[in-house]
């Protein structure tokens, strides 16, 4: 009894795993290749071993890599492994994106080769050895298939009553020598997108002691938080678009060059009603309500110039970005006030 039970139990494994289209390999062919010079271990996986049919994005086949999780902030994706994160991603060994990773996770799985990480990874490689790093990187090695050739993703969504709409696009070009990303993304439904801007925050003011004046810090009406329906009491519209190229020159040097342009426009609005009622019998009614509106544009360039060999690092950057930003909030009620916020910071900064 107990050995037909046993079969009856493996029959049923076996068809749910095919059900599933799981992959039977098991962890250690999924790895292969595991690399420790004593200083950075790194660990090399076949991405074939664990895509199925289901999976549409390499972010989708990332996130079954063992001790690999993915968060999002700001619009923005971010990754860990082990406990560390990730602060660079490599294509074919090359940060041609400076940060901006979106286009990696969009790629198709087919087209890569197998994904690379690195524990305790030191990114200026002159470092290595003389000081201790505990962060993490990953380097996507394409198939030479898919290199020079376009890649990316389109997803959106559309809802009504209201009008709610989401669409996000991403391109990514690898050549040789030119490597070069398109990424875009539009909503109305809440998301913020400036978690993908840098600078014109309190580092722009000396000393620190300035305010970044953006929707979140600025504009603060309640409440913050409502349902997506027709009783919404904020409304927004906010898009982002980054175009990005990477050259590669001689010497083992290369050029980096980053465009970005954000929107991001609010209208929010409340009402506030208490009523006192005082010992006398008599009652105070306070009526208190808010309406703001906000606009917000950022214009963003950063030109690099980079080497990083076992023998000298250089990093030379010029940083533009300017902002255009318009708050007005109504205060109505015993306290009624109206205020009105002009800014227009521009931030210039050479690093060598």
């Amino acid at each position: 009894m107990r050995k037909k039970h046993f079969g009856m139990m493996t029959m049923a494994t076996i068809l749910w795993l095919n059900l599933m289209n799981t992959p039977l390999a098991s962890a250690q062919d999924m790895v292969t290749a595991v690399s420790n010079d004593g200083l950075e271990k790194t660990v090399s996986y076949d991405v074939s071993k664990f895509t199925d049919i289901r999976d549409k994005k390499l972010e989708d086949v990332m996130k079954k890599m063992p001790g690999v999780q993915m968060m999002s902030f700001g619009g923005s994706n971010f990754l860990t492994y082990n406990g560390m994160n990730v602060d660079k991603i490599y294509v074919n060994g090359m940060d041609m994106l400076e940060g901006n990773y979106d286009p990696v996770y969009n790629m198709k799985p087919e087209d890569v080769e197998r994904v690379e990480i690195m524990e305790n990874h030191m990114s200026m490689k002159i470092m290595k050895g003389v000081e201790y790093s505990d962060a993490a990187a990953v380097n996507v090695v394409l198939k030479e298939s898919a290199q020079a050739k376009w890649s990316g993703a389109v997803k959106g969504g559309l809802g009504v009553s209201p009008l709610l709409v989401n669409a996000d696009f991403s391109a990514l070009n690898i050549g040789q020598k030119v490597q070069t990303t398109v990424l875009f993304k539009a909503d109305n439904t809440g998301l913020d997108f400036s978690g993908s801007l840098k600078g014109l925050g309190d580092d722009f003011y000396e000393g620190g002691g300035g305010t970044d004046y953006s929707i979140k810090e600025f504009l603060k009406v309640s409440p913050s938080l409502a349902p997506l329906s027709s009783e919404r009491t904020r409304f927004n519209r906010s898009g982002i678009v980054n175009l990005g190229s990477t050259f590669k020159l001689k010497n083992d040097y290369q050029l980096n060059v980053q465009l970005t342009y954000h929107t991001d426009r609010l209208t929010a609005s409340s009402f506030d009603e208490t009523t006192y009622y005082l010992s006398g019998g008599e009652t105070v009614v306070d009526v208190v309500g808010e309406h703001a509106k906000s606009k917000q544009q950022d214009i963003q360039a950063d030109i690099t110039l980079l080497t990083n060999t076992e023998t000298k690092y250089l990093r030379n950057q010029l940083s533009f970005a300017t902002r255009w930003s318009k708050v007005n909030k109504d205060i109505t009620g015993e306290r009624a006030n109206d205020q009105l916020v002009n800014t227009n910071p521009l931030l210039l900064t050479p690093l060598y």
